[in-house]
C-alpha cells in the first residue's frame, strides 16, 4: 500500500519539475489554447476523428482479436469499455490502470470467467499496436534521410526503426507458423532466463494467437490506420501552431517516436515526458513548438476523455464494483485453463 502511493507521489513529483522546467525555459505558449477553443470548427474536427476515427479503429482490432480466441463480445460494449479504461487511464493515474478495469468488467460479463483469453487479447493489441507504430516510422525514415542527410540523430532512429521492424517481423512470422507445443524451441531457450515465470506467461499469450494469420493481418492494418489518423490529428494541430504549411513526410517519421517515448510509464498521460519528446523530435526535422502542440493535443485528449464518464455514470453500480477489485488483476497473468 505505501508503495502505491509513494509510486504515485514521484510521478506527480516528475509532472511538477517537467512542467516547471517547461515554463522556465519558455516552451510552452498557453495563449495558444485560447487560440484552439475560439477555433471551433478544427476542435470538431479533432472530436469527429478521435471518436468515430482512432477509438473505433482500436475497438475493431481488439473485437477481432477477442472474437479469435473464443472471447465473444459485442463491438459497441467493447467501445463503450474502451471509453470507461480511457476515463480512469487519464483522470485517475495510479490509483486504477485502464487495463485492469477492461479486464474485470470483460470478465464480470463472461460467464465462463475465463481470464486467459482477455488477457492474451490485451497484451497482443499492445504489441500490434506498436508493429503499426513502428511500421510507419520505418517507411517514413526513407524521404527523412533525403531531407536530413547529414544528421546523425535522423540516421540513428532510422536504422533503429528498420532493426525493431526486423526483429517484430520475425517473431510475427514465428508465432503465425503453428507448432506444436513440445516441438516450439523458442520457449525450451525461455526456460533458461531469470525472470522465466513472467516470460513464459506472455509467451503463452501470444502463443493462444498462433496459426491465426487473418488476425495478425487486419490487426496491424487497422493499427496502421489508427496511427495515420493520429498524424492527421498532428498535422492540423502542427499547423494551427505555426500558422503554415509544413511538409507532413517529416511528421510520418517524428511522430511514431514521439508516441513510442509515452509508453514508457513516467507520468500519467505523458505529461511533461511527452512534451519533451515532441520538442526534441520536431527540432531534428527542422519544426518548432513540439511542446505546444502535444500540449494542444493533450487538452484535446483529456476533454474527450470526459465522454468515458458518461457510461460509466451509467452503469455506475457495476463499476465500482470493478474499481474494487481492478487493484488485485493489475497483477494477474494468463492462468491455467
Amino acid at each position: 500500500m505505501h508503495n502505491k502511493y509513494l509510486k504515485i507521489t514521484g510521478k506527480i513529483a516528475i509532472v511538477a519539475v517537467l512542467c516547471f522546467l517547461l515554463i522556465d525555459q519558455g516552451k510552452l505558449n498557453f495563449s495558444l489554447l485560447i487560440e484552439l477553443f475560439n477555433d471551433p470548427l478544427l476542435l470538431a474536427k479533432l472530436a469527429l476523428v478521435i471518436i468515430f476515427g482512432s477509438t473505433i479503429t482500436v475497438t475493431l482490432r481488439w473485437f477481432f482479436l477477442l472474437r479469435a480466441v473464443g472471447a465473444n463480445y459485442s463491438f459497441w460494449a467493447l467501445y463503450r469499455i474502451l471509453w470507461i479504461s480511457n476515463f480512469f487511464t487519464i483522470f485517475l493515474p495510479g490509483l486504477i490502470a485502464g487495463d485492469g478495469v477492461k479486464v474485470l468488467y470483460l470478465l464480470r460479463n463472461n460467464p465462463l470467467k475465463r481470464r486467459s483469453p482477455i488477457l492474451s487479447s490485451m497484451i497482443l493489441d499492445r504489441f500490434i499496436g506498436l508493429f503499426g507504430i513502428v511500421i510507419i516510422a520505418a517507411l517514413a525514415a526513407f524521404p527523412a534521410l533525403k531531407s536530413f542527410p547529414d544528421s546523425l540523430v535522423i540516421r540513428f532512429f532510422a536504422y533503429l526503426a528498420w532493426g525493431v521492424l526486423l526483429a517484430m517481423i520475425i517473431a510475427l512470422a514465428w508465432l503465425v507458423v503453428p507448432i506444436r507445443e513440445e516441438q516450439d524451441l523458442i520457449k525450451h531457450l525461455l526456460d533458461l532466463l531469470p525472470l522465466k515465470h513472467l516470460v513464459n506467461k506472455v509467451y503463452k499469450a501470444f502463443s493462444a494467437y498462433r496459426g491465426h494469420w487473418g488476425v495478425f493481418f487486419w490487426g496491424i492494418l487497422l493499427s496502421c490506420l489508427c496511427q495515420l489518423l493520429q498524424i492527421l490529428i498532428f498535422y492540423w494541430l502542427t499547423v494551427f501552431t505555426l500558422q503554415g504549411s509544413l511538409d507532413a513526410a517529416m511528421l510520418f517519421f517524428v511522430l511514431p517516436f514521439g508516441e513510442l517515448v509515452q509508453v514508457i510509464p513516467l507520468t500519467p498521460s505523458g505529461i511533461g515526458v511527452g512534451h519533451y519528446s515532441y520538442d526534441y523530435f520536431y527540432a531534428q526535422v527542422g519544426l518548432s513548438q513540439g511542446a505546444d502542440v502535444f500540449n494542444l493535443y493533450l487538452v484535446v485528449r483529456i476533454g474527450l476523455g470526459l465522454l468515458g464518464g458518461l457510461p460509466f455514470l451509467l452503469h455506475k453500480k457495476e463499476m465500482i464494483q470493478v474499481m474494487e477489485e481492478a487493484e488485485q488483476v493489475q497483477q494477474a497473468a494468463p492462468e491455467e485453463e
